[in-house]
């Protein structure tokens, strides 16, 4: 019961940190209010892809360590990992692609990710 009371606080606390503001970067569009992603084409994020391209986003071209990725999107689900955060790095990725977008995800060698328009 106390883990369920904990997650459930973590939620509310995520849910009233979320923006409620459209961000863009380069020729993609992130529409906070349908989870959508557009550049040529769009695609429906889920909630977690979205609260980590709003990150990615909102500190584009900066390097972002995988521990504070985790802090931030993963905020007090312990079973999340860099592996977690890998698979959800690839799936935004794949949409990315999808929509034809310029912007990419690139991993640098000291692990970190950064939002690119190379």
């Amino acid at each position: 019961m106390r883990e369920l009371l904990a997650r459930v606080r973590a939620m509310t606390k995520r849910r009233s940190d979320y923006s409620s503001r459209d961000l863009s970067y380069a020729d993609l569009r992130l529409r906070a209010d349908s989870f959508e992603l557009s550049a040529e084409n769009t695609v429906r994020l889920s909630v977690k892809e979205m609260e980590l391209l709003q990150l990615l986003v909102l500190n584009a071209d900066r390097p972002l360590g995988p521990g504070f990725i985790l802090g931030r999107v993963w905020e007090g689900e312990d079973e999340a990992d860099e592996d977690t955060l890998a698979l959800y790095v690839s799936y935004l990725r794949a949409k990315l692609a999808s929509v034809a977008s310029k912007a990419t995800i690139v991993r640098d060698e000291d692990g970190s990710y950064r939002l690119s328009a190379e």
